[in-house]
């Protein structure tokens, strides 16, 4: 690859632009983010659908080294463990649903338990949760309900806390995907789409 096309890169990944945005979005595939050296070193989930939506994220959150990261949906914690991995440095904070609450009814050791790197599990309602107290916050991972409602308000979340880069899942889903395009609406930031993925991502 000639230098030129590496900058070209570089600028797609990261979102960098001389000058500000309103917010757009553009579709990509998933080579266009993936490079041999970003995947290096990435834990592969081999279950279907994941693989290479983990390996966008592992290169995302690799690429970008935030500080400190909040992860909006635990889960069994395969997600958080991706980015501990990408970014060993980074302060992660997952949160997820209190045990045994619908619609999953998790038991608490299931919530977060592949992750075996160091995080702090909060637990509370996302339409609800005090995001303010851990601002500001570099990066985030959106994988909690799949619908507009909790979405748009997760994302609102993740502007007021001077995100740079906010990474989604399950935006395959229609009204996922408008809640990120609305709740990103009137700001600088650029969405990505990659569309042989269920991974979205904007960065400013």
């Amino acid at each position: 690859m000639n230098t030129t096309a590496k900058m070209s890169l570089s600028f797609l990944v990261l979102g960098w632009c001389a000058t500000s945005w309103a917010a757009s979005l553009e579709y990509i595939t998933s080579d266009q983010v993936i490079t041999p050296a970003l995947a290096q070193g990435a834990i592969i989930r081999n279950e279907r659908g994941f693989e290479q939506d983990f390996l966008v994220l592992h290169c995302l959150v690799k690429q970008a080294q935030p500080r400190n990261l909040f992860e909006v949906g635990t889960c069994e914690g395969y997600g958080t463990l991706i980015m501990a991995n990408a970014c060993p440095s980074c302060s992660i904070i997952s949160l997820d649903l209190p045990a045994n609450s619908a619609p999953f009814f998790m038991d608490r050791w299931r919530i977060g338990f592949k992750c075996k790197a160091p995080f702090k599990q909060v637990f509370g309602n996302s339409t609800s949760y005090n995001y303010a107290q851990h601002f500001p916050i570099d990066a985030w991972f959106i994988d909690g309900a799949h619908d507009y409602e909790h979405v748009k308000h997760e994302t609102l979340e993740a502007v007021r806390g001077g995100a740079k880069l906010i990474v989604y899942h399950d935006t395959d889903i229609d009204e996922v995907l408008q809640g990120v395009i609305d709740g990103l609406e009137g700001t600088n930031y650029k969405i990505y789409r990659v569309t042989d993925t269920r991974v979205s991502y904007a960065v400013k």
